[in-house]
């Protein structure tokens, strides 16, 4: 097969970090267990805060776009930086 009939393909991936979804509120909050989980879970991550599915997909959405057509071989993270040392209270 000749090297311009080659199929071009990008592979990328998306590492989502924790995600308010309706499963996870309804398992964290079915105790106070569950609440104090949440909220060490939001103290690890820089932004403080749960993600949300519409910001996961916006990134999936991007990966996907035109904008990012010479983009492949990478894992984006998204919001699943955590901070180390984090003391929760």
């Amino acid at each position: 097969m000749r090297p311009y009939l080659v199929p071009r393909f990008r592979v990328n991936a998306v590492s989502p970090g924790s995600t308010d979804t309706p499963g996870l509120s309804d398992l964290l909050a079915s105790s106070e267990v569950g609440e104090q989980r949440k909220k060490m879970i939001s103290n690890t991550v820089p932004l403080g805060r749960f993600g949300t599915p519409d910001e996961i997909a916006k990134a999936v959405v991007f990966l996907a776009s035109d904008d990012a057509s010479y983009i492949t071989g990478i894992e984006l993270f998204v919001g699943r930086r955590y901070r180390t040392g984090v003391v929760s209270r």
